[in-house]
């Protein structure tokens, strides 16, 4: 059976911009606390953790505590939603950005750098879905999941073969998990526990 055209255009939200990935407060303040998604080394679930941050000129800083910035992107059209998160036991430097995002399946953008989030997501946008690694301002990796954001229309064992060569640079990032690719993928699993993230 033939796949409809329309199933390889279902990402649409905005081009990020660098601006999108700074976390500003809704009042002037020097300190806030927050809460924190801690990701274990081994399984799925998150710990939620609070942590007091600095805020400079209204933007949280986030990266100097040695957190991870984690953005959800509506990706289907509807409201454009956009929220924030944020990961401990994530990521040390670059991105990842995917749509195998469970179970809403939006773009997840984890970061540890603004540049490099702004260039994972735009080309999950290009490739319209799937696993995007960037490092140092460029791709370092990517699987195509081009069907509805969330499947391949090619042999199992190509889509297997993109998928380790993402799990490398997502290690290289200092990312630790057994499972590196299902941990990031429930991040957006709300009924798992402890803390995730969704578009609102």
């Amino acid at each position: 059976a033939s796949i409809p055209e329309a199933f390889y255009h279902s990402v649409n939200c905005n081009r990020a911009m660098a601006e999108d990935f700074l976390l500003k407060t809704d009042k002037p303040c020097s300190r806030v606390k927050v809460n924190v998604m801690k990701i274990q080394t081994h399984g799925t679930f998150t710990s939620r953790v609070v942590r007091e941050l600095d805020v400079k000129d209204g933007v949280i800083c986030w990266k100097a505590a040695g957190l991870s910035l984690a953005v959800m992107f509506e990706r289907y059209g509807k409201n454009g939603n956009i929220s924030f998160g944020l990961a401990e036991g994530a990521l040390r430097s670059g991105s990842i950005a995917t749509t195998w995002s469970h179970d809403s399946h939006n773009l997840l953008v984890l970061g540890n750098s603004p540049e490099d989030m702004v260039i994972a997501q735009r080309e999950i946008l290009r490739i319209q879905g799937g696993y995007v690694a960037a490092s140092g301002g460029e791709i370092t990796a990517s699987a195509h999941l081009p069907v509805g954001g969330i499947l391949s229309d090619r042999p199992v064992e190509e889509l297997a073969a993109e998928l380790a060569r993402v799990r490398c640079p997502i290690r290289d990032m200092g990312y630790v998990n057994n499972n590196e690719i299902m941990s990031i993928s429930t991040l957006a699993l709300l009924v798992s526990p402890e803390l995730k993230i969704s578009d609102k």
